[in-house]
């Protein structure tokens, strides 16, 4: 009796994983919840331009980036990538997000972006600040299933941020997996040490990665 006790508890064991299984398979395939979009092979870098003891135009300027990959369809990041608001929503403690259509052909595509970046909690009491910058998605290399796209400030607008450019790029691994990468060349209106600037870029990166993640999961 006591076997087979055992073997009908083997049997439901296998019948219970066999079930999850494959509900969990029709889930995904039928457009249901399934597995979360998260980030791989992580790596951040940040350290201070290396002009910055000999130019007095870079000095206390950081250059960050991070690079990730995640596990989902670049059709779909393609496919979105373009909406209304999302390149304000690839960084994080951005507010009044606004982007204006300037320029478009058959090369680029140019936005006006107007937003409002509040510090990150370890500035204390920093107030937000406005920036205004000019992003440029390359249209060619979207076209090829990569993202190419650089941003940098409007200097005709008084932007509180001595510097603020970067570039974003992602790729298709063709094995279910994206690779992104987000580069910036910074240098708030903040006063802190490079030692400091240094270590809230490192920070801020981290927080850019989650949003990032985040926004790939609301297409999913």
């Amino acid at each position: 009796m006591s076997q087979k006790i055992k073997l009908f508890g083997v049997v439901a064991v296998v019948a219970f994983l066999s079930y999850r299984t494959a509900v969990t398979t029709h889930a995904s395939r039928d457009g249901m919840e399934g597995p979360s979009v998260t980030a791989d092979g992580v790596l951040f870098h940040a350290g201070l331009n290396s002009h910055s003891d000999t130019d007095p135009e870079f000095y206390g300027v950081i250059e960050g980036s991070v690079t990730f990959m995640a596990n989902i369809d670049f059709q779909k990041v393609k496919e979105h990538m373009l909406d209304p608001g999302v390149l304000g929503q690839i960084s994080p403690l951005v507010s009044e997000y606004t982007a204006t259509k300037t320029l478009e052909n058959e090369d680029v595509l140019t936005y006006a972006v107007e937003e409002t970046i509040a510090p990150l909690p370890q500035m204390g009491n920093g107030e937000p600040a406005k920036a205004w910058l000019n992003f440029h998605v390359n249209k060619r290399a979207l076209a090829d299933d990569t993202i190419a796209v650089t941003f940098e400030l409007d200097k005709e607008k008084p932007n509180k941020w001595a510097r603020l450019s970067g570039r974003i790029y992602g790729l298709d691994l063709h094995n279910g997996y994206s690779m992104f990468m987000v580069a910036s060349s910074s240098k708030s209106h903040y006063e802190a040490r490079p030692s400091d600037r240094i270590f809230l870029v490192r920070e801020y990166l981290k927080s850019t990665k989650d949003q990032i993640v985040d926004w790939l999961n609301s297409i999913n």
